[in-house]
């Protein structure tokens, strides 16, 4: 329903940043019986730029 109003680019930046955030919370917590990863900082700063390039994308 926004595709119209953000974009088509937003929208797939946003699905990819919201899936990768989802993936680091699943895989620190271990959930759905999966081994638990630990959380990085290199995962860190890869979740902080898939967040600005959303940003990014939307405002320019």
């Amino acid at each position: 329903m926004l595709l119209p109003q953000i974009g088509a680019a937003v929208t797939v930046a946003l699905t990819v940043t919201g899936q990768q955030l989802a993936s680091a919370l699943i895989d620190t917590r271990g959930l759905f019986r999966l081994p638990q990863r630990t959380f990085t900082a290199a995962r860190g700063v890869g979740l902080l730029l898939l967040v600005a390039g959303s940003l990014l994308i939307q405002l320019f």
